[in-house]
């Protein structure tokens, strides 16, 4: 059988942690200071959605004991959206907040939606 525990707590024990540990840094100063912009929290600025969708229907149909045919359908960015990526999020810049370049579909270069229809005979 287990044996009774007790627990008893003291507040003479239990310390509090002081709000200073967890004040916000002054920023330094001098040739190369951090650059801050107003005061705009975290994740503020929100990129796009990435959109990668790739479709496989397939259906078996038995012939004979022995023999099937089976029919299939692919098809590769069946959403045939593009995915920008490199957004500019300096705020000094021209071009802030837009798309710089175009994420690839798979391996290589961007592609458009990509479809292909098989049959195959199995004896």
């Amino acid at each position: 059988m287990p044996a009774n525990i007790s627990v008893t707590a003291s507040s003479s024990t239990c310390t509090s942690t002081p709000n200073s540990l967890f004040a916000n840094p002054a920023y330094p100063s001098g040739a190369t200071p951090y650059l801050r912009f107003g005061n705009l929290g975290r994740n503020v600025f929100i990129g796009p959605r990435f959109v990668q969708m790739d479709l496989s229907l397939s259906k078996t149909f038995k012939l004979t004991e022995r023999m099937s045919l089976r029919f299939s359908a692919d098809a590769q960015n069946l959403a045939n959206h593009p995915n920008f990526d490199c957004i500019n999020g300096n705020l000094n810049s021209n071009t802030f907040g837009q798309a710089q370049c175009i994420v690839p579909f798979g391996l290589g270069t961007p592609k458009a939606r990509v479809m292909a229809l098989s049959l195959r005979f199995a004896f």
